[in-house]
């Protein structure tokens, strides 16, 4: 696959959770920025805009499509790519300074049943005295998938200390998994969601209650990355718990935040944990909505009319239903092409030059657009500082990324502090690193790896 852009495509710019990477697709972050070069000389431009976007290349020209916001345009004049780098970091952020010990070779991988399979791996590493910098655990540590918990049977703390401490003694380092979101709990059994509830760091949805969602943890309360105490909260329960553990982990690898749902929109209160279909949210309107012509009315209002506006609604889950009333915040009139490559099977095949048995993607025939709920959460949802997530969505990443780099910053220990995001937005390079998402460990994935990396440095 070439770098650059081909002729009559669509290119998406709206962050979703995409397992095994599908080319053409919407991926992970937002970086509404392109590099050209014409005649010799070079420029760049710079769509600082964080709404859902549609960038189309014809033969005529770049046609771009934004379903909110504003226009606020940069172009960088070069006339080398080099100059046009260099003033669009200027603007941006330059890059962050790792910790030196991060540029080495790291080994990450989700999966482990238990501690001594990643002791296995790590030990393994060693007496083929293969260069290791950095071994990752995934969320496999955690108790219920929680943060700040450890698996009390397959990751006992005890072990799992020492185990850190022999990688510190090999002068080697360890990074672990955290989330965007805190799992539901009963009052006392999970002091995480205790203290967020008191500190009002979730999100909230239309009705002004917590925001229901569904992730690893199951049942899921979002955090907010623009309340008020939101820093201070996830640093208080990151260094209590890296301090009382003594589970002294070097770096923080942040997981999911796009935001990635497990469920399309919210969870009803009523919805068994442990459904995991596909929903569509059913409006209700106040009473008076249900004459036929007013209704039309609301049906047919633009985004920004809906923003304005503050109908009290209700609103609940069903399995597949279609929707009693079309919202134009989750459904707006113009559709970006959010997730349309479609994947039919997973295959083993062997690969011709090493006989290993290999997964490949089956891909289907190019889907419809999703909604801008799939994946993520409502686009009525309520942030802190009064916006929605149908403008938000796309800073929801790097805003959290800001949260968990305050709390790295806050670690006691030595040296830079170090994090990656998966989710991203123009400027995130300026303070911390990102991963390139889950792939299927083929040789198209290893190109495509290959090529986000360098356009990464553009």
């Amino acid at each position: 696959r070439r770098l650059n852009l081909q002729e009559d495509t669509t290119s998406s710019i709206w962050n979703v959770d995409q397992f095994s990477l599908p080319y053409g697709d919407n991926l992970y972050g937002a970086h509404p920025h392109f590099v050209e070069i014409r005649n010799g000389k070079a420029h760049g431009v710079l769509l600082r805009n964080s709404n859902g976007q549609d960038w189309r290349l014809t033969k005529s020209g770049l046609n771009v499509v934004t379903i909110g916001g504003i226009i606020d345009l940069f172009v960088f004049a070069g006339p080398s790519v080099d100059e046009a780098s260099r003033q669009y970091q200027a603007l941006v952020g330059t890059p962050w300074m790792p910790p030196y010990w991060s540029l080495g070779w790291q080994q990450c991988r989700y999966g482990f049943k238990d501690l001594s399979e990643i002791k296995n791996v790590y030990n393994e590493y060693m007496r083929q005295a293969i260069p290791l910098e950095v071994i990752y655990t995934d969320i496999d540590y955690m108790h219920r998938w929680r943060n700040f918990t450890n698996d009390p049977i397959n990751f006992e703390l005890e072990d799992l200390r020492e185990f850190v401490k022999t990688v510190h003694e090999d002068d080697r380092r360890i990074n672990i998994i955290v989330d965007p979101c805190i799992g539901e709990a009963k009052t006392g059994e999970y002091k995480a969601y205790d203290n967020g509830l008191e500190q009002d760091v979730f999100i909230k949805n239309v009705g002004g209650e917590v925001y229901r969602s569904r992730q690893w943890a199951g049942d899921v309360a979002i955090l907010d990355p623009t309340a008020k105490n939101i820093k201070q909260y996830f640093t208080d329960e990151l260094v209590q718990w890296w301090s009382e553990t003594g589970i002294q982990f070097d770096g923080i690898w942040l997981d999911m935040n796009e935001f990635a749902s497990f469920v399309d929109g919210e969870v009803n209160t009523t919805m068994p944990s442990d459904w995991f279909e596909n929903h569509t949210v059913l409006w209700k309107y106040p009473a008076w909505v249900e004459d036929d012509t007013k209704r039309a009315k609301i049906n047919a209002m633009t985004a920004q009319e809906v923003l304005d506006t503050d109908f009290e609604k209700e609103y609940r889950l069903t399995n597949g239903g279609n929707r009693e009333y079309e919202d134009p915040l989750n459904n707006p009139p113009y559709h970006v092409h959010n997730c349309v490559a479609g994947i039919d099977s997973f295959s083993n095949v062997q690969h011709e030059d090493t006989g290993f048995g290999i997964s490949e993607l089956i891909w289907g025939k190019p889907e419809k657009p999703k909604p801008l709920t799939h994946k993520t959460f409502d686009m009525t949802a309520r942030f802190a500082n009064g916006a929605q997530q149908y403008n938000m969505h796309n800073l929801y990443g790097i805003g959290m990324a800001r949260v968990v780099r305050a709390a790295a910053e806050a670690l006691p220990r030595e040296g830079r502090p170090f994090m990656l995001t998966r989710s991203t937005f123009s400027g995130s390079g300026s303070f911390c690193g990102t991963w390139n998402g889950d792939n299927v460990g083929n040789w198209e994935q290893y190109r495509s790896g290959v090529h986000a990396v360098i356009k990464a440095q553009v």
